[in-house]
């Protein structure tokens, strides 16, 4: 089984991070606890234009989209998804 740092997508843009991808995790499971079933760092729109994008999972098997700010930890989206993961 690989583990998140293996499956995390967008690795290129871990060296403009300054936080680090499991400061990032719990960063998002604070705000969604769950599973995370998903994970990217992508640059895009919005706090300081890099961020980590995750999709957890609860035990009632609703999924949210969490997104972090890659450099100074913010909670940019937390809203329900139906994205397959």
């Amino acid at each position: 089984m690989k583990s998140l740092d293996e499956e995390l997508k967008g690795k290129k843009y871990l060296k403009q991070a300054r936080i680090q991808p499991e400061q990032a995790r719990t960063l998002a499971l604070r705000a969604f606890d769950g599973r995370i079933v998903y994970e990217r760092i992508e640059s895009k729109p919005g706090g300081s234009g890099l961020r980590y994008s995750f999709v957890i999972r609860n035990s009632r098997a609703e999924k949210r989209r969490v997104d972090i700010d890659a450099n100074d930890g913010a909670t940019l989206e937390n809203t329900p998804t139906r994205e397959r993961w």
